[in-house]
């Protein structure tokens, strides 16, 4: 397995159904391992719009984490994952077994403009090696 080194800041992008809870908190505990994370919910708080979080993943960022919510993402993290894609390095947080994995994103597929909460796109990886 590689070591891998993310640059600084880290923006992790996550469903606002996981905010204050044990697994954002666990989330964050494993992303700050690497470095500082920038976390919506705790540094940044409700914006009236999403180009907000997109300005500041464009000025203060270096690279992009997010996670899935029942294997998806809504098209916040969708619209912040795209951003990012064109910038610098991103990845999608995953537990396997009891330990969290970072694994670069391959492709991001809306599957549901319906939803916006929770079914919105599917994140397609490179393979099933992760990198930490």
């Amino acid at each position: 397995m590689k070591k891998l080194k993310l640059k600084e800041p880290i923006y992790y992008a996550h469903s606002k159904l996981i905010y204050n809870t044990a697994r954002e908190k666990a989330e964050l505990k494993y992303l700050e391992r690497f470095g500082e994370v920038i976390c919506p919910n705790n540094h940044i708080g409700e914006k009236d719009s999403i180009d907000e979080y997109l300005d500041i993943i464009k000025s203060k960022c270096k690279t992009f984490v997010c996670s899935e919510y029942k294997k998806h993402i809504g098209k916040g993290v969708y619209e912040e994952a795209m951003t990012a894609s064109f910038l610098f390095p991103h990845y999608v947080l995953r537990k396997q077994f009891t330990r969290f994995k970072l694994i670069p994103i391959r492709d991001i597929d809306i599957v549901d403009e319906t939803d916006w909460k929770i079914k919105f796109a599917k994140i397609t990886i490179y393979s099933a090696n992760s990198l930490a």
